[in-house]
């Protein structure tokens, strides 16, 4: 799995990874998940979230794979342009 963390966050990668292998049992889930899950995490003073997503079918796996962005590499960087725009995400 490929990580990326911003970069005021890089010095908290073992406490995210943390977060990330303990998905499924912990954190407060933000929202309904009809697909994708969206959850709440505490990091000294700072709320953070972490999204998961479904497994996307066969057909999209190879276009993921081979054609596009996934899904999670697009998220994190609208969410980066958002940030550069002054918009809070």
């Amino acid at each position: 799995m490929k990580r990326v963390f911003q970069k005021e966050f890089e010095d908290f990668s073992d406490e995210l990874d943390g977060f990330i292998s303990g998905f499924s049992h912990s954190g407060i889930q933000f929202g309904k998940a009809n697909r994708n899950t969206i959850k709440l995490f505490k990091l000294n003073e700072t709320t953070v979230n972490i999204k998961s997503f479904k497994v996307p079918n066969i057909f999209n796996q190879i276009a993921y794979r081979f054609f596009r962005k996934s899904k999670a590499q697009r998220s994190f960087e609208y969410a980066n342009n958002l940030k550069s725009l002054g918009i809070g995400t």
